[in-house]
């Protein structure tokens, strides 16, 4: 299978390239061929052509890295002990002579630590002034050994602010080679963004479905609180291009998954409308109320949320008569009624908030 990949890989790139960039293309479709023949035969029977497939693997280097890291998840055992050792041998240069000195200290041993460690430091290299940790971090998106702390390095890279920094895109372009890990992937899709944020859109979009299915097959390459950090990704740059179907479709996407992956039938509702009342995205939260009208008539604090919203609009009577609404919706739970009362304190709706907590009061006995 691999062989096949290899020869139609190396067969496409016969075709004479007619830009410098299709020249990098074929260049780079020839040598990730060499790379897969050369994980395949690190399965030889013949143990002459296992040496030499893994010497020639270890002259390439980094290059390997995203072959070797599948490769150790291969059913044949032989292959994928090789392509460990072989992971193992290779020294990732962590740190380079034109890194600040404190990226250079933070990432001295880098390799050697935990994954915890290993995050911590990507928090840190976040947080350095000026946005000095930049390429160290999209680095570990690239070379990180755990898919997951490779994926919070190119989230740390994702919210910084990267709109008035000079080169950031050649910064981070330089740091990539010619890896397709997702992590990576995120980057490249970041570099289009900064160059072009129309043309980012869609490449977004399937990233956060990408991540979505990976999540829903139990993998452990991501985690839920990594998939919201993309998708907020998402909205902030649909947000920034003020769409309105994207923006929706976002939304939507997020809500839907919320409801299926975390068993939530309301929570991805709450964020969105949450996210349109403090963005002020009014006809966004229209279409969202109208898709989703009896979720949102079957939830107090839904009700509430949009009362919020049209109180923020200036609809005041209207804001009032939801509120009411949803005041009068049956529930029985005290706690239910206090933590609602708490969520509209934090939004400013004291006066709902307080009758909220006057009726719990009233109507439930006291327990502490």
């Amino acid at each position: 299978m691999l062989f096949c990949l290899a020869f139609s890989t190396a067969i496409g790139s016969l075709a004479p390239p007619s830009s410098a960039a299709e020249q990098r293309a074929a260049s780079s479709r020839a040598k990730e061929a060499e790379i897969l023949a050369l994980v395949q035969r690190l399965g030889s029977d013949d143990y002459f052509v296992r040496r030499d497939a893994e010497q020639q693997l270890l002259q390439i280097g980094p290059d390997a890295f995203d072959a070797l890291k599948k490769a150790e998840r291969a059913d044949d055992l032989e292959v994928a002990s090789r392509a460990s050792y072989i992971l193992q041998q290779l020294r990732v240069q962590w740190s380079r002579g034109d890194d600040p000195l404190e990226v250079r200290q933070l990432l001295n041993r880098y390799d050697e630590l935990p994954d915890e460690r290993r995050t911590a430091v990507i928090g840190r290299l976040a947080q350095l002034p000026h946005r000095q940790g930049l390429a160290a971090l999209a680095r570990s998106a690239r070379f990180d050994a755990s898919a997951e702390v490779a994926r919070r390095g190119a989230l740390a890279v994702l919210e910084m602010d990267l709109g008035n920094l000079e080169a950031a895109d050649h910064l981070i372009e330089r740091e990539l080679g010619a890896s397709r890990r997702s992590s990576v992937n995120w980057l490249r899709t970041l570099v289009v963004e900064l160059r072009d944020p129309q043309a980012a859109t869609s490449r977004w979009r399937q990233h956060v479905e990408e991540e979505a299915r990976l999540l829903a097959d139990d993998s452990d390459e991501t985690t839920w609180p990594l998939l919201v950090r993309l998708w907020d990704h998402e909205l902030k740059h649909g947000n920034a291009r003020g769409t309105v179907v994207e923006t929706f479709a976002v939304l939507t996407h997020r809500i839907e998954t919320t409801r299926t992956i975390q068993d939530q039938p309301i929570g991805g509702l709450l964020f969105a409308l949450d996210w349109c009342l403090k963005h002020e995205r009014w006809r966004v939260l229209e279409m969202i109320e109208g898709r989703y009208a009896d979720l949102i008539r079957g939830s107090r604090q839904l009700i509430y949320y949009l009362a919020a919203a049209y109180d923020a609009q200036g609809k005041n009577d209207l804001a009032a008569q939801t509120a009411e609404a949803a005041f009068d919706l049956l529930a029985d739970d005290d706690e239910a009624r206090s933590e609602i009362a708490a969520a509209l304190a934090l939004l400013g709706h004291f006066e709902w908030a307080e009758r909220e907590w006057q009726y719990v009061i009233d109507n439930f006995p006291a327990v502490d």
